[in-house]
């Protein structure tokens, strides 16, 4: 496995975990359902999302308190449900569109929602681009490039450098 198929491999694994809902016996414990809830809905996450902690909290004795999560829940995701919300959760790469569905201003929504899509995409691929050059960077410093590909890849970066 190269290096880069390493790294990312990591990366994927931790985005998979960073939407896990899994908590512990401290955290059932001590969980505000209602703010448990809002922080749910105002991310646009899926209603189902409090059975992963009824499961998780069973395993510790623990019954979490459905009614005021999805109170919480149901005033973030009025909030979520709005061009703002959905821009910023789209463009954090969270959110589900379907949520927002036969409510008030869904086509604001949807747009917004789109846009946040489009940004996220664009960032993520600035910073792929941003790592590949500092890998290039990285390697033709140690010596791993003779001149003449590096001037190349100056010049393909910076056409006016050609006669430099």
């Amino acid at each position: 496995m190269t290096r880069s198929t390493a790294v990312l491999a990591l990366l994927l694994a931790a985005v998979a975990l960073g939407g896990c809902a899994s908590m512990g016996p401290e955290q059932c414990k001590a969980a505000k359902w209602e703010e448990v809830g809002h922080a749910d809905g105002a991310r646009g996450r899926r209603p189902d999302r409090f059975d992963s902690y009824r499961k998780d909290c069973a395993e510790h004795g623990i019954e979490p308190q459905q009614d005021l999560w999805k109170r919480g829940y149901d005033v973030g995701l009025s909030e979520f449900c709005t061009p703002a919300g959905g821009y910023g959760a789209a463009r954090a790469g969270e959110g589900e569109v379907e949520l927002c569905a036969g409510r008030r201003g869904e086509d604001d929504f949807r747009a917004a929602f789109k846009h946040g899509r489009e940004v996220n995409s664009l960032l993520r691929e600035v910073r792929e681009l941003y790592a590949n050059l500092r890998n290039t960077v990285a390697a033709a410093l140690s010596g791993e490039y003779n001149r003449d590909e590096v001037t190349r890849m100056r010049v393909n970066v910076n056409p006016d450098l050609e006669n430099t």
